[in-house]
């Protein structure tokens, strides 16, 4: 099947979310609550969204009559309107689960939009004492529209690249890779607000069961060991059943929770490296998850030694997982002699740069042409990708 069926060119390159808002009669939207009022007011103005007033949360509200130029009304004052509304929320939802059902079992609300749906999705999965919840009213307007813009794997990126994308999609082993890959994709193309929903898998990240078949002596490498949650997840889905692990993590500033986190597991070494194309001093930006950097400020958490699989692995690898912020491909150059004589089992995320989800297995298949690829994502929204190769 063609890929290009399926990925339709956007008559408006907005993010699905933006493109329902600017459906709402501008008469019939209000902006609900003021705690968050400046950023949802920045939103709004960079999309040229006009919205019909602002309705306060609670009597105490500090806006009493106009601000920003929109009047302030109180939600009896338009619930006595009689007119059906849309409302936007400017509040702390996470702390406001209790308003949020209000409004959606209220009559004369349409729809619910949050504007930070990503962050929503994230509490709704891992944050259940905070009783949030999925309704049909609600509409996400998910903030990490912004990152896949800059990532710039859009139609064009895709069309000028179409048969690397074809030959990708082609080499996916099953049809829950491939429509991992689609629903990948259509969520930057066409700026969907959780494209991965129907696709999300169900086993821990890197360890999907129908992927990955354990053996008793593995030696898994972990690169981008954060603060270990990778390798506690290892150990369990092992039932402690392999011979070794390496723990790879260039960042100072997660060295000491990453050792307190894994002293208990046996048989793991930290490896206070980053893995690359070679071995070297390399900048690093330590902000955020941590990503090498062309120029790093001058500070000795800016700079981390890195180094080649190949060079720093003697044991027969038998399991590789990456996850180091769009440095896979290098990684993957320096482990070129250890993956090509053991063939390890490879999870390895595609999510960091455009090219990723082509370039990756390219490489891959040109290292082993008989490895079978496999594609999984882990979260409701474009990211958390990674791809399987395994023999």
């Amino acid at each position: 099947m063609e890929l290009l069926e399926y990925i339709k060119k956007p008559a408006k390159y907005l993010p699905e979310g933006i493109l329902k808002l600017k459906e709402e009669p501008m008469n019939r939207l209000y902006i609900y609550g003021t705690d968050t009022i400046e950023n949802t007011s920045k939103t709004l103005s960079e999309f040229n969204i006009e919205i019909a007033g602002i309705i306060k949360k609670t009597k105490e509200d500090e806006y009493s009559q106009l601000h920003n130029n929109y009047f302030v009304y109180s939600f009896d004052e338009i619930e006595n309107k009689g007119e059906k509304i849309s409302v936007i929320v400017s509040f702390y939802w996470s702390k406001n689960a209790d308003l949020l059902r209000q409004l959606c079992d209220s009559n004369i609300i349409n729809r619910i939009y949050i504007l930070e749906g990503a962050e929503y999705a994230w509490n709704l999965m891992y944050n259940p004492e905070k009783r949030l919840f999925k309704h049909e009213k609600m509409c996400f307007i998910d903030s990490y529209y912004k990152g896949l813009i800059k990532r710039k794997l859009n139609y064009q990126y895709m069309y000028d690249n179409i048969n690397l994308f074809q030959q990708t999609y082609n080499w996916m082993t099953d049809k829950n890779s491939k429509r991992t890959m689609i629903n990948y994709l259509n969520g930057h193309v066409n700026l969907k607000t959780f494209p991965m929903e129907s696709t999300k898998d169900i086993y821990p990240q890197y360890f999907t069961k129908d992927i990955i078949k354990f053996i008793d002596d593995e030696v898994f490498l972990d690169c981008g060991a954060y603060d270990g949650d990778t390798i506690r997840s290892f150990y369990n889905q092992t039932n402690a059943k392999y011979k070794k692990i390496y723990a790879f993590e260039p960042d100072k500033k997660m060295i000491t929770v990453l050792s307190n986190n894994i002293q208990n597991i046996p048989n793991c070494l930290l490896m206070q490296i980053g893995v690359y194309s070679e071995d070297k001093k390399i900048g690093f930006n330590s902000t955020g998850c941590g990503t090498i950097t062309s120029s790093p400020t001058d500070d000795e958490f800016n700079y981390i030694q890195v180094a080649k699989i190949d060079n720093a692995i003697s044991d027969k690898v038998t399991f590789i997982k990456m996850d180091i912020e769009g440095s896979e491909l290098a990684a993957l150059m320096g482990a070129a002699q250890t993956i090509k004589k053991y063939k390890p089992k490879l999870a390895i995320c595609v999510y960091h740069k455009a090219e990723d989800l082509i370039s990756i297995p390219q490489y891959i298949k040109s290292l082993v042409p008989e490895y079978k690829l496999y594609l999984r994502g882990y979260f409701d929204y474009a990211s958390e990708v990674v791809l399987y190769a395994v023999v």
